[in-house]
Protein backbone atom coordinates (compact mmCIF):
# COMPACT_ATOMS: atom_id res chain seq x y z
CA UNK A 1 0.00 0.00 0.00
CA UNK A 2 2.43 2.41 0.89
CA UNK A 3 4.53 1.10 -2.64
CA UNK A 4 1.59 2.35 -4.45
CA UNK A 5 1.04 5.65 -2.81
CA UNK A 6 4.65 6.56 -2.98
CA UNK A 7 4.28 5.71 -7.02
CA UNK A 8 1.79 8.69 -6.37
CA UNK A 9 3.69 11.17 -3.68
CA UNK A 10 7.32 11.19 -3.91
CA UNK A 11 7.82 12.44 -0.41
CA UNK A 12 6.51 9.31 0.76
CA UNK A 13 9.50 7.60 -0.78
CA UNK A 14 11.62 8.38 2.63
CA UNK A 15 8.72 5.91 4.59
CA UNK A 16 8.20 2.25 4.90
CA UNK A 17 5.41 0.47 7.44
CA UNK A 18 7.74 -0.71 10.09
CA UNK A 19 9.10 2.74 10.23
CA UNK A 20 5.89 4.23 10.79
CA UNK A 21 4.69 1.38 13.19
CA UNK A 22 7.93 2.54 15.34
CA UNK A 23 7.33 6.34 15.37
CA UNK A 24 3.68 5.96 16.38
CA UNK A 25 4.79 3.48 19.62
CA UNK A 26 7.50 5.90 20.13
CA UNK A 27 4.85 8.70 20.36
CA UNK A 28 2.30 6.88 22.21
CA UNK A 29 4.78 5.80 24.69
CA UNK A 30 5.94 9.07 25.27
CA UNK A 31 1.75 9.78 25.50
CA UNK A 32 1.49 7.71 28.51
CA UNK A 33 4.54 8.90 30.26
CA UNK A 34 3.42 12.98 30.11
CA UNK A 35 -0.13 11.65 30.72
CA UNK A 36 1.28 10.25 33.58
CA UNK A 37 3.72 13.26 34.56
CA UNK A 38 0.43 15.52 34.28
CA UNK A 39 -1.86 13.50 36.27
CA UNK A 40 0.75 13.94 38.90
CA UNK A 41 1.75 17.59 38.55
CA UNK A 42 1.27 19.74 41.64
CA UNK A 43 -0.52 22.67 39.25
CA UNK A 44 -3.10 20.39 38.00
CA UNK A 45 -3.93 18.58 41.25
CA UNK A 46 -4.20 22.16 42.65
CA UNK A 47 -6.21 23.36 39.89
CA UNK A 48 -9.08 20.17 39.31
CA UNK A 49 -8.71 20.33 43.31
CA UNK A 50 -7.65 16.33 43.32
CA UNK A 51 -4.55 14.48 44.22
CA UNK A 52 -6.17 11.03 42.68
CA UNK A 53 -6.39 11.76 38.94
CA UNK A 54 -3.75 9.18 38.61
CA UNK A 55 -6.86 6.69 38.78
CA UNK A 56 -7.42 7.68 35.13
CA UNK A 57 -4.05 6.25 33.96
CA UNK A 58 -5.71 2.60 33.45
CA UNK A 59 -8.15 3.95 31.38
CA UNK A 60 -5.53 5.78 29.12
CA UNK A 61 -3.04 2.52 29.37
CA UNK A 62 -5.84 0.40 28.38
CA UNK A 63 -6.72 2.75 25.19
CA UNK A 64 -3.36 3.19 24.05
CA UNK A 65 -2.96 -0.93 24.28
CA UNK A 66 -5.81 -1.54 22.02
CA UNK A 67 -4.98 1.20 19.37
CA UNK A 68 -1.66 -0.42 19.51
CA UNK A 69 -3.47 -3.92 18.84
CA UNK A 70 -6.09 -2.34 16.27
CA UNK A 71 -3.42 -0.45 13.92
CA UNK A 72 -0.71 -2.95 14.19
CA UNK A 73 -1.86 -6.44 14.45
CA UNK A 74 -4.81 -6.29 13.22
CA UNK A 75 -4.16 -4.03 10.78
CA UNK A 76 -7.24 -1.95 10.82
CA UNK A 77 -5.35 2.32 11.00
CA UNK A 78 -7.94 3.44 8.54
CA UNK A 79 -9.83 7.02 9.95
CA UNK A 80 -9.22 6.90 13.86
CA UNK A 81 -12.17 8.36 14.25
CA UNK A 82 -13.90 5.71 12.60
CA UNK A 83 -11.59 3.39 14.74
CA UNK A 84 -12.25 4.77 17.77
CA UNK A 85 -16.08 4.93 17.45
CA UNK A 86 -16.73 1.30 16.40
CA UNK A 87 -14.46 -0.31 19.27
CA UNK A 88 -16.35 -1.29 22.05
CA UNK A 89 -13.20 -1.81 24.14
CA UNK A 90 -11.95 2.13 22.94
CA UNK A 91 -15.50 3.29 23.65
CA UNK A 92 -15.28 1.57 27.05
CA UNK A 93 -11.79 3.06 28.03
CA UNK A 94 -13.40 6.76 27.30
CA UNK A 95 -16.40 6.12 28.90
CA UNK A 96 -14.53 4.66 32.26
CA UNK A 97 -12.21 7.31 32.09
CA UNK A 98 -14.60 10.14 31.98
CA UNK A 99 -16.69 8.36 34.67
CA UNK A 100 -14.02 8.00 36.76
CA UNK A 101 -13.02 12.10 36.05
CA UNK A 102 -16.12 13.33 36.79
CA UNK A 103 -16.36 11.44 40.35
CA UNK A 104 -12.98 12.58 40.70
CA UNK A 105 -13.83 16.16 39.93
CA UNK A 106 -17.39 16.66 41.19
Amino acid sequence: MLKMAANHRPSLDGYNAAYLDMCMGMVLGCLLALYIIYSASAEVIARIGTDRLYYTVPFVVAGVMRYLQLTLVERRSGAPTELVTGDPFLLACIGGWLLVFVLLVY
